[in-house]
């Protein structure tokens, strides 16, 4: 990440690190830099993105890496998933026959 159009001076890593920090300070929030990281991937997870796609955006050369620590996202996922199919499986509900039309 640079602020120079020609990005041949990047920004330190710990510049972005301590400005975040003097930020959150500021504001009161307890936050680490670090947490965003794992918003975005639990956040894209449980939105249906695909496991592939998010381990290539946090750098996970292996996808099962991803899985591992991101589980809960998954089995959030999956719960929603299951309702989906037993909605979709259950019986019609039973109309009653009205006087009407008999």
């Amino acid at each position: 990440m640079t602020l120079d159009p020609t990005a041949r001076d990047p920004i330190k890593p710990d510049t972005l690190t301590q400005a975040f920090r003097r930020l959150t300070a500021r504001s009161g929030v307890k936050l680490r830099f670090h947490d965003l990281r794992h918003f975005a991937a639990t956040t894209s997870i449980a939105a249906g993105a695909d496991i592939r796609t998010v381990a290539g955006r946090l750098g996970h050369a292996d996808p099962s890496l991803t899985l591992r620590i991101y589980a809960h996202a998954v089995e959030a996922r999956d719960r929603e998933v299951a309702n989906i199919l037993a909605q979709a499986l259950a019986p019609p509900p039973k109309t009653s026959v009205c006087d009407d039309d008999r």
